[in-house]
């Protein structure tokens, strides 16, 4: 089962630390995947769910380098969030871009379903699962991504 944590959150959403480079690291050493969101700016690439800008308080955005990324590859599923971030990664990385659309397949054919939505029992697809009770071991899902991922290893 593939556990992945939605933008290193394990115990619940924290908007102050998600896409935070050591908050995904912590989830990482805690033997989760991590879902993040990345952004390509001319040459720079950021994490966070919005748009990079430094305007708002609520919007928090985090440098870093391709290397950084192509270090932690094989925990990451990176939510590109842009256009520029997909052309950029989708080669080295394990990469998918959705907006509002149900769900789309990620660069290694994993089915992503859209948070919400009613994921086909699918040994490859992943749902999201925006609580700790959602029943996707029964339905033959590959793994789960959550705000909430730890109560899913326990469940386990």
């Amino acid at each position: 089962m593939i556990l992945i944590a939605h933008r290193g959150n394990t115990h619940g959403p924290k908007p102050l630390l998600e896409n935070n480079p050591g908050y995904i690291d912590a989830a990482i050493k805690m033997g989760y995947d991590v879902e993040i969101d990345v952004w390509k700016v001319g040459e720079k690439y950021y994490l966070g769910h919005d748009f990079p800008t430094w305007e708002s308080q609520t919007n928090f955005i985090h440098p870093v380098d391709v290397e950084w990324l192509i270090e932690r590859k094989e925990h990451l599923w990176v939510h590109c969030k842009n256009n520029a971030a997909l052309a950029a990664l989708h080669v080295d990385l394990h990469t998918f871009f959705h907006d509002t659309d149900d769900y789309t397949l990620t660069s290694q054919n994993y089915i992503w379903a859209y948070p919400g939505k009613i994921v086909p029992s699918n040994s490859r697809a992943i749902t999201v699962a925006k609580d700790k009770n959602y029943p996707w071991e029964e339905q033959g899902f590959a793994g789960v991504c959550s705000d909430y991922i730890a109560s899913y290893r326990e469940d386990i």
